[in-house]
């Protein structure tokens, strides 16, 4: 059974026998809101938004896939994921 986790979360090496692969076919794409709230305005959670928004810029995180992708159908933000 496919498990999804993330790799920075596990130091230690994998048990014999498992292996990594890349998620895809589709890739899901991952919502902000699971990071914060949009109402939340305390200043180290803005400086978090910020951050985080020239970060994914810069590694191009804010273009939407050409290949196949995946978010779940109760996404708050699938409208303006989706292609229109």
């Amino acid at each position: 059974m496919p498990v999804l986790q993330a790799p920075k979360r596990h130091a230690v090496p994998l048990p014999a026998g498992l292996r990594t692969r890349p998620v895809r076919d589709p890739t899901p794409l991952w919502c902000w809101s699971l990071v914060t709230r949009a109402d939340d305005d305390r200043p180290t959670v803005l400086a978090l938004r910020e951050n985080a928004e020239k970060v994914t810029r810069v590694a191009g995180l804010h273009v939407v896939p050409t290949h196949a992708w995946w978010v779940p159908p109760q996404d708050p933000h699938r409208d303006t994921i989706a292609p229109k």
